[in-house]
């Protein structure tokens, strides 16, 4: 019998597009919220609840461990957060 495996590390996750290849339906996030992921996390438009993602949008999502990395799993588009959570970052706007 196979067990699943739940590889998700981080749940409601919060980041910023950082960069997105529409033509090959890729790209990544630069996470904002949990600090402690220093690492973009990769996207697929498959994982994301629309069938568009735009460069600088803010989603919300979980974040996978892969054999390939960090993945984003389960992503939906959020308004952008509240200033106050935004000091001291180094987003490119």
């Amino acid at each position: 019998m196979n067990k699943h495996k739940d590889n998700t590390l981080v749940k409601g996750a919060i980041g910023q597009v950082k960069f997105f290849k529409p033509s090959e339906k890729y790209g990544f996030i630069q996470v904002l919220e949990p600090d402690h992921i220093d690492n973009d996390v990769f996207i697929h438009l498959s994982d994301h609840s629309s069938d568009a993602i735009h460069k600088k949008w803010w989603l919300e999502f979980n974040i996978e461990k892969t054999n390939r990395g960090l993945k984003a799993q389960n992503a939906r588009r959020v308004s952008q957060p509240p200033e106050h959570e935004l000091t001291g970052t180094s987003f490119n706007y």
